[in-house]
């Protein structure tokens, strides 16, 4: 399955090296995702993430690769597996991020959950927003 499920854009006033520091510390999730309760570091590029709350990925590992202008999210082990791409521009502003979730894997009623996933999904880039301005 390579179609994205949906896409996501914020405008962070922020520069470029902030947001991707802030998307390349997986340790950091809890702060700007909720639901993740728990990251364990498993190697220098993969991680385990435990969220408390129902979920359609209890826990999965998550795979972390970066390019200048990009940081992807590599999820396995849950019952979805998903990419999760980041692309990152700079704008007058600041930094202009479009994120993207890719199914890498079907999952029955994914396309009704869309819609509910894409909102949380863009409340966590708000988040992750203040905390670009804030830390």
């Amino acid at each position: 399955m390579t179609k994205s499920l949906f896409t996501n854009t914020i405008d962070i006033a922020a520069p470029i090296d902030t947001v991707q520091h802030w998307l390349t510390q997986p340790t950091a999730l809890p702060r700007w995702n909720p639901d993740v309760s728990q990251v364990t570091p498993l190697d220098s590029q993969t991680w385990d993430l435990t969220r408390t709350k129902t979920a359609l990925n209890q826990q999965e590992q998550l795979v972390l690769t970066t390019t200048p202008d990009s940081v992807t999210y590599t999820s396995t082990g849950g019952r979805l597996a998903y990419q999760l791409e980041f692309t990152l521009s700079t704008t007058p502003t600041g930094t202009l991020v479009q994120e993207k979730l890719t199914p890498q894997s079907s999952f029955p009623g994914l396309a009704l959950m869309a819609p509910v996933a894409k909102q949380a999904f863009h409340h966590n880039l708000q988040l992750l927003q203040q905390l670009c301005l804030t830390a």
